[in-house]
């Protein structure tokens, strides 16, 4: 289930897709953050601007496989910023 808190300014979210596998050891710990609402904190590198981003948010996933024939199984990720903006830091050497 996705859910935005209702702001003065439209919520801005990060929407990932993910090839679904119940296996995989990330899958508790994104229910846990799904199920507290807690904000967290954020890192994602990114090589071709050669930076690190910061931000902090609250998570939304949703579990629950999108089936298609002839196609993955995905499941979603949503993270609904929290903070101001995203901090950024360019890499060095």
């Amino acid at each position: 289930m996705q859910r935005h808190i209702n702001t003065v300014k439209a919520p801005r979210t990060l929407t990932y897709t993910l090839g679904h596998d119940a296996s995989l050891a990330v899958y508790p710990l994104l229910r846990a953050a799904d199920q507290h609402q807690e904000t967290v904190a954020m890192a994602m590198s990114v090589p071709l601007a050669k930076e690190k981003r910061y931000w902090s948010a609250t998570l939304a996933f949703n579990e629950v496989p999108t089936t298609e024939a002839n196609a993955v199984e995905t499941v979603s990720l949503v993270l609904n910023m929290q903070s101001p903006a995203m901090t950024f830091y360019k890499a060095t050497a």
